[in-house]
This record gives structure tokens, sequence and C-alpha cells, in this order.
């Protein structure tokens, strides 16, 4: 891997990924810097050298010099970060260190919307139009110069919280609520753009100082008004022409962003116009995504992204490894049972969970709310989710029909709060 690293500054938690470091380089000395709100949930922090807890809110100053001093005596070889809320710590950590990693205004672009979709139009990449808005005369505003429908949405989120597609300047008002209260107040406000009509996709891929490699385009299913996802294909149903399109598009917005290495996960919608980006992220996608291209493709996407942080070339080996036939297709279908009357409840009971679980076709049936857990009215976002099904299946589609009938088939009972 060119010079071995032997000390790497891990900024974030990152679930597993610190100890997949370990396994990737026997010997491997690690350092954590961890927000003190994750500090209880580092796995195994007995293989760290130290771990580090700090407060998340109070910029990133504090966590610069926390690395300061463990490297003036304790030199690190690379920054690594596994955890997206972290990225911009890591960020600032490797540029004050003069170590290898994205650049604070690469994660900057990544996570705010607005500049995002500033730095792709002035590239000529992506001219959607987007604003910032401070309240609902600005989405007025908005909407009667670039017509509607337009997404209302937080400008640094996740898991579809706060998105809302507004129709007419009828739904505004009652959309302005539902997004400002899934909007992070210290995250940057809103954001509202033009709809993007078309087939929504996501795209898997992975750079290496610059080379851009396309892993998989993956299908999705998604509730028309919150745009809180349903379910997903691995590989999606898309001709070699449209994935090469996806491939090339994708490449030209992570060279304007100027993400230039890792594991990218990025969502697009296949418009008449042409692709246009939704989002991108410096992560593998969540949702099982990696997993399901694990047993199709064979690529684990959390491997190559640890093994990118350390610097391991695995750009020709991934795409050896990809001119392979893929093993059939995958799907995923996440149920959420619908409190009746629009009255919130808590699960009682769950029934035919054994039943889906011994279907041949069926790699998994997992309860995500347990009895007792409460079911809101309306799904806001992919925390309301109560089961999900992954199947196998020859096709695309029938993958996915597979997974979301039997995900249908596992019975709620509800009770209704009060």
């Amino acid at each position: 891997m060119g010079s071995r690293v032997r000390h790497l500054l891990i900024v974030g938690n990152g679930a597993d990924a610190p100890i997949r470091a370990h396994r990737i380089v026997p010997g491997l000395r690690t350092t954590m810097l961890v927000r003190l709100d994750v500090l209880h949930a580092v796995r195994e922090p007995s293989v760290h050298q130290r771990i580090i807890a700090l407060r998340h809110d109070e910029g990133t100053a504090e966590w610069i010099a926390a690395a300061q001093a463990v490297h003036a005596r304790d030199p690190f070889d690379r920054v690594a970060s596994y955890a997206e809320k972290d990225q911009d710590k890591a960020a600032a950590v490797s540029e004050a260190l003069s170590l290898p990693g994205h650049r604070p205004e690469t994660v900057e672009l990544a996570h705010d919307k607005v500049a995002m979709r500033e730095r792709l139009a002035r590239a000529g990449v992506d001219p959607t139009p987007s604003a910032r808005v401070s309240d609902a005369g600005d989405v007025r505003s908005f909407g009667a110069t670039h017509g509607y429908p337009v997404v209302l949405k937080p400008v640094a989120g996740a898991g579809s919280s706060g998105v809302s597609v507004i129709r007419s300047s009828d739904d505004i008002d009652e959309a302005w609520a539902w997004s400002s209260a899934g909007a992070v107040p210290e995250a940057g406000g809103l954001v509202v753009e033009a709809y993007l009509e078309g087939i929504e996709v996501s795209v898997e891929g992975f750079s290496e100082a610059g080379r851009y490699q396309m892993v998989c385009v993956t299908g999705k299913a998604k509730d028309p008004v919150h745009c809180v996802e349903l379910g997903h294909t691995v590989p999606g149903d898309f001709d070699p022409h449209l994935r090469s399109q996806l491939a090339e598009f994708v490449a030209q917005v992570l060279d304007a962003l100027g993400i230039r290495d890792g594991v990218t996960h990025t969502e697009v919608v296949l418009t008449a116009n042409g692709p246009r980006l939704v989002e991108t992220h410096l992560r593998p996608g969540g949702d099982e995504i990696t997993t399901m291209v694990t047993d199709v493709f064979g690529v684990d996407l959390m491997d190559l992204m640890v093994e990118g942080s350390l610097g391991i070339p695995v750009l020709d080996r991934l795409r050896a490894r990809l001119a392979e036939p893929v093993r059939g297709h995958q799907a995923i279908w996440f149920a959420t049972p619908h409190a009746p009357g629009g009255i919130p409840g808590r699960i009682s009971a769950v029934t035919g969970l054994d039943e889906v679980q011994a279907l041949p076709f069926v790699r998994e049936a997992r309860l995500l709310k347990s009895p007792g857990a409460r079911i809101p009215s309306v799904v806001a976002d992919s925390r309301a989710r109560a089961l999900l099904v992954r199947a196998d299946g020859k096709t695309a589609g029938e993958a996915l029909g597979r997974a979301r009938s039997a995900a249908e088939s596992v019975n709620f009972a509800l009770d209704q709060d009060g």
C-alpha cells in the first residue's frame, strides 16, 4: 500500500469500521476522537491505543487541538472518518495535520445542499434551481418563479426526515411546519428546489486518486409525499447505455465537488432532460444496500471504505471483480403499519414473521420495532419502519415483488393511544 499505515486517527465512531481496519492491517494502532454522546457505542474499545471523547457542538478547534496534542508525541500516518456526522471534523483535522483526506470545502459541499447546487450549476453539471429559504413566503416566491411542484427539505438531513413535495401554493404552510420540525437548527435551515420528475436511483461507487468506478445502480421505491424510501433493488433493472450515462454523470458531480477518494452513495433522478442530482454522500448507502451489493456482486463496500481510508490501492481489484457475472438480483422492502384513523398507537402483537422467514427466497426478515413500540400516524422518515424483508429473484422486479409481498403478509396488531 506504499508507506504502511502504522498509526491511524479515527474521527467519529463508525460502527464496526474501526474493527475492520484492525483486521485489514494486523498490528495497526488506532486513536479515536469521538463525540461524548456516542462514547458508549464504541465497539471493542480495548483494541485502540486511546479514545478521546469531546463535545460535538463547540466547533472543530478543540478536535484539532486534541489531534495535534497526540500527533506531537505519537504521529499519525492518516486520518479516517467512518461516521457522516463527523466528516467535517475529520476534514479539519487532516488539513491541520497535512495528512490525506477529504478537504473541508468538499465535506461542506457534500453536506450543504444549497452550496452543492450552486457549485454544480457553476460547473455546468446540473442546473436544478434551488434556494435557501427562511419562511413560507420565500417558498411561495420560489414556486411563483420556477413553478410547481417543488421540494422543501432540511439543508442537511438524513433518513428523509422533514422532506415534503409541494404540488401547489396551498400545500406550503403544512409543508413548512413539517420540514421545520425535521430540520436540525444548527445545520443551515431549509432549502427549496425544483421537483425532479422521473425515476430515482442511487449509484454506489468508489474513487481512488480521482479515478471513479461505479459499482451498482440501485433501484428505489419511495413514498410520493415525504419521499421515505420503501424498498430497493440491487441491481436495478437498467440497460447498459443508461448505466454508462449514470457513471459519467456521477463522475462529473464528484469532480465538481472535489471528491477524489472513497466510497460514495449518490442519489440521482433520471429526468427527461437527463440525470439530475438529488444528493451525494461520502459513505456507503444505508438500508442494507451494502449487504445486498456484497451478496450480488461479491463487493464489500464497507471494506472498500476502510481500505481506501488506509491508502490501500483497491481500484484495479474492484474492477476485476465487477467484470465477473452478478449473482442474480436482490431486493428489500420496508413495512410500516399505519395507525387506524390517523391516531398514533403501539404494537401489541406481530404474527406471520416465522412463516416469512421460512420462505426459500427470503434472505432476511427482521423486526425493526417490537411489541410495545409506538407507531406514528404518518410515516415521517425511515425511523418509522417496523419490518424489513430481503429477498432473492431472477429479475429486479421479481425480487422486489417477493420482498414486498412477504413483508405485507406480516400482521401487526395495534393498540391506539388514548
